[in-house]
């Protein structure tokens, strides 16, 4: 094949030899793979509230219990999920967040808006979606000055308002309903099923591989939860950058895709807003 005229024991060395170089290859990139660590801890935590918020609890100042919560919380290598509940409130649901390790550049279980957005390489639609994150977020001041960049006339002014108002209306509307468990019921209640669950059966999730297996339903029933409302609110984002991508001239998305340099990433949010993968 190659036109070498070899003998019988060349051939049975170039195989050998061959074989060595795929062998070492596999281990090379087997080393190199990193290990995803499933160990997952819990604990609890109280957080008491005085009658008077504004000050700590104390013997002038006692507990509302029914202000006053329980914090469980499932520590992975993504970061922590929490799940916060008023046991002496029965109007108050419990709200489930994810706070992510924000060392860390990528994640396993929880994904955030900064990885979205790292993969968006026109500067122009990196810029528009990172504006629209920050609306998203609450963090409007952000958003705006980032859209005023872009030297909108007055009746754009007044349409990019109303795309904004409508976005953090609907995103608005998504949040409360998660915190109250109106929205997404049945993926609400299977995280409340399977905290039970864990709760149910002593042990040590480090130690015990039951009581882990339980401790991972929880967080995997939350990732769908949160990830759903990650992409509920996506979509809401995604339909702010369509109006905003008809509203804008060409030269005023080239000012946006300037500022590009002059913008980061929102950083993962530390509240309600926090999302995860499923």
């Amino acid at each position: 094949m190659l036109g070498l005229d070899l003998t019988f024991g060349q051939k049975l060395q170039l195989a050998f030899v061959l074989l060595m170089f795929s062998i070492a290859g596999y281990l090379i990139f087997s080393n190199n793979r990193q290990t995803l660590d499933m160990t997952v801890t819990s604990w609890t935590q109280q957080h008491l509230v005085g009658i008077d918020p504004s000050k700590p609890p104390s013997t002038s100042n006692p507990v509302d219990t029914a202000k006053s919560s329980v914090l469980t919380i499932f520590a992975c290598h993504d970061g922590h999920l929490e799940i916060t509940e008023f046991p002496d409130d029965a109007d108050t649901k419990p709200i489930i967040l994810f706070r992510p390790d924000l060392r860390r550049t990528s994640y396993d279980i929880y994904r955030t808006t900064t990885e979205r957005l790292n993969a968006i390489k026109d500067p122009y639609k990196r810029t528009l979606t990172t504006a629209a994150y920050w609306f998203a977020d609450g963090r409007v001041g952000l958003g705006a000055s980032v859209i005023a960049r872009s030297g909108l006339d007055r009746e754009q002014a007044k349409t990019e308002k109303e795309l904004q108002r409508d976005l953090l209306d609907q995103v608005d509307r998504i949040r409360q309903g998660a915190k109250t468990g109106s929205y997404l019921p049945e993926l609400y209640d299977n995280v409340l099923r399977a905290l039970a669950e864990y709760r149910a059966r002593e042990g040590d999730p480090t130690k015990d591989p039951a009581k882990a297996a339980l401790a991972h339903k929880v967080l995997d029933f939350a990732a769908k939860f949160l990830n759903q409302q990650q992409k509920d609110e996506g979509k809401l984002v995604d339909k702010y950058i369509s109006g905003m991508d008809t509203l804008l001239t060409a030269e005023q998305k080239a000012k946006l895709a300037e500022t590009a340099k002059l913008v980061t990433a929102p950083r993962p949010p530390r509240s309600g807003r926090n999302r995860a993968a499923g």
